[in-house]
């Protein structure tokens, strides 16, 4: 394009957060200015492209963990802006506010009843350990203690996870339970979660787990799907694209800029209050599984060893309403997902969420939400 700036896109696209960062950094060329992109498909250590040169470009986005590339680009003189976690002094950078990142964490766990709590992170890294002691003095400032694991990769590179499978089985059966736990990023949380399926933990009911960069497909496909504060791509990919504008027109920039997260994504591996008493913890376990497969209280009493008159009175005491409302509950959030996420029949969907007729599900969906299904379906897609 004449007269257009040539601006090079050297941003990972292996991973949710460097593509988000892609298609923001994109919408802001096409609004903003006559900008000729180029990029391609890389991972956060692969190998400069070549040709970045200042007769080849204008500008430069550049995301990559490896400070020797970082060096190489600003050598270049080329206007560049970072969106990294570990930028080199005195560069233009547009980053994550780590320290929020921990905060919504710690908070997410809190009100979640725990009163034990767990970091896993990276040794070695700086944005992990930003990660980690907000989260430590969050905890601490709440009135609790934290436990901390840093399993050590190879050479600042994981290329095999079973070192780090090895260092946090014991870790993790040794913790009190039940404990709320922080993985430094998504990567760590599934292994996490893979630990506690192998050592037959309980998620989220002995160990709840959350993440960080809420990586959606990652997320969705761990089991349980994991919940993860989410980074704001669309507003990191903007501030970037902005000051890299300001830079190649000469503009006096600040450099830098911290954008905070929008907020947590909750998924199974927190749904849960904790619950010390054992027996209650492992009934909220049962109904949180089979709900929707058409459980009623008498199957859960089954699964534990009390009366029903003494489980019920537990479980109120421990929960805060009744079995029965926990099972209505969980039907009534499967419902919802359904009706936001697929476009099943109501039939469909009451066989799929534990109810045997379709009107019944209708009428305790109305009394709950004051919508009918079909109502909420249509708002939620508006």
């Amino acid at each position: 394009m004449k007269n257009s700036k040539r601006v090079a896109l050297v941003v990972e696209t292996s991973k949710a957060f460097g593509r988000g960062l892609l298609q923001s950094i994109s919408r802001y060329a096409h609004l903003h200015g006559r900008w000729a992109l180029s990029f391609e498909e890389r991972g956060l250590d692969d190998p400069l492209p070549d040709g970045l040169t200042a007769e080849q470009y204008d500008g430069i986005i550049l995301r990559t963990r490896l400070q020797s590339q970082m060096r190489a680009v600003l050598q270049t003189s080329i206007p560049t802006v970072c969106v990294g976690e570990e930028n080199p002094p005195g560069t233009f950078a547009v980053g994550c506010d780590e320290t929020i990142c921990s905060e919504l964490a710690a908070e997410h766990l809190v009100e979640r009843n725990f009163r034990h709590f767990g970091f896993v992170g990276m040794a070695g890294y700086v944005w992990s350990d930003r990660r980690r002691d907000a989260f430590v003095r969050f905890v601490r400032d709440a009135g609790f203690d934290c436990s901390v694991i840093e399993p050590n990769g190879d050479d600042r590179r994981i290329k095999t996870w079973e070192p780090i499978r090895n260092q946090l089985e014991d870790w993790i059966v040794n913790l009190p339970k039940p404990i709320g736990v922080m993985c430094c990023y998504d990567v760590m949380a599934r292994v996490v979660l893979e630990v506690c399926e192998g050592q037959s933990i309980s998620v989220p009911e002995d160990v709840a787990v959350i993440g960080v960069d809420n990586d959606e497909v990652l997320c969705e496909v761990s089991q349980p799907p994991l919940s993860s504060v989410m980074h704001d791509t669309k507003q990191i990919g903007f501030e970037a694209a902005a000051m890299l504008d300001k830079l190649m027109r000469g503009e006096t920039v600040s450099p830098s800029v911290i954008v905070a997260p929008t907020g947590v994504k909750t998924r199974r591996s927190t749904e849960t209050l904790a619950i010390e008493d054992r027996d209650i913890a492992a009934a909220v376990a049962f109904i949180r599984r089979h709900a929707c497969d058409g459980i009623e209280v008498n199957d859960v009493v089954d699964r534990v060893p009390l009366s029903r008159r003494t489980f019920e009175r537990r479980f109120r005491e421990q929960v805060g309403h009744s079995p029965l409302a926990e099972i209505s509950h969980v039907r009534m959030t499967r419902v919802k997902q359904f009706l936001i996420e697929t476009d099943l029949k109501l039939d469909a969907v009451a066989a799929h969420s534990g109810f045997r007729n379709t009107p019944y599900m209708a009428a305790q969906f109305r009394k709950t939400f004051g919508v009918t299904p079909g109502q909420f379906r249509c708002q939620a897609r508006d």
